[in-house]
C-alpha cells in the first residue's frame, strides 16, 4: 500500500483519531493535575495563615483580659477602702502592664497583615493620628490607668474620692466594651477566613471525587 493511500484509508484517520484523542487527553489530565496541585498549594498557605492568626488571636485577646483584670483588682480594692491592698495590687498591675506595652506594636503589625490595618489600628494607630481615638484599645487603657493612679494617690476627702471612683469606674466599663467590641470584630473576620477555607476543601474534595 502506498502511504498516499495509508493517509487516505479510514484506518489510517482511525489511528490518528486514537492518537490525538491520547495526546488530547493527556494534555487535559496535565492541566487539572496542575491546577489540583495549584489548589493544594493555596489551601496550605491559606491554612498556614488561619494557624497563625489564631495564635496571634489568641495571645492579644489574653493580654488585653490580663491587663484589664489586673486594674480591676485595683479598682476593686480601693472601691472597698483596703488602701494597702490596693497598693499592692497595683504593683502586680505594673507587670501587665508593662508587658502589654512591649508587645502592643508586634500585635498591631500582626493584625494589620493577617486580618486588616483597619483592625490592627484598633489597637493603637499611628502617632499622628486624630481620628477614631475613642475606639482605640491602647488610648482607653491609658485613660483608665490614669483614672485608677489619680484614685490610688487621692488623699482628699470623700465626696471628691467618690468622683474620682465614678469616673474610674467609668473609664473601666469604656475599656471594657471596647475590648468586646474589637474582640467580636476579629472573631468574626477570623470566622470569615475559616469558611473560605472550609470552602476551599470542599472544592478540592469533590473534584478528587470524581471519576476520571
Amino acid at each position: 500500500m502506498k502511504v498516499s493511500e495509508f493517509f487516505d484509508s479510514k484506518f489510517s484517520l482511525m489511528l490518528m483519531g486514537f492518537l490525538l484523542t491520547g495526546v488530547i487527553g493527556n494534555h487535559l489530565a496535565f492541566l487539572y493535575q496542575e491546577r489540583q496541585w495549584e489548589r493544594e498549594k493555596e489551601i496550605e498557605i491559606l491554612s498556614r495563615r488561619l494557624d497563625e492568626t489564631q495564635q496571634v488571636v489568641e495571645e492579644l485577646t489574653q493580654a488585653m483580659r490580663n491587663r484589664f483584670y489586673q486594674m480591676q483588682k485595683v479598682f476593686w480594692e480601693l472601691e472597698a477602702r483596703r488602701f494597702e491592698n490596693a497598693d499592692k495590687k497595683w504593683e502586680e498591675y505594673q507587670i501587665a502592664k508593662d508587658e502589654w506595652n512591649i508587645k502592643i506594636y508586634i500585635y498591631r503589625n500582626k493584625l494589620s497583615r493577617l486580618i486588616g490595618e483597619e483592625l490592627g489600628y484598633r489597637l493603637i494607630g499611628p502617632k499622628n493620628a486624630v481620628e477614631k481615638k475613642d475606639a482605640e484599645i491602647h488610648s482607653a487603657f491609658i485613660e483608665a490607668h490614669v483614672a485608677l493612679r489619680t484614685l490610688l494617690r487621692y488623699k482628699g476627702n470623700e465626696s471628691g474620692r467618690e468622683a474620682l471612683n465614678h469616673d474610674a469606674l467609668s473609664k473601666l466599663n469604656h475599656l471594657s466594651r471596647n475590648i468586646d467590641d474589637l474582640t467580636k470584630e476579629i472573631f468574626e473576620e477570623y470566622l470569615g477566613e475559616y469558611g473560605v477555607l472550609h470552602s476551599a476543601f470542599s472544592i478540592i474534595e469533590n473534584a478528587s471525587s470524581k471519576p476520571e
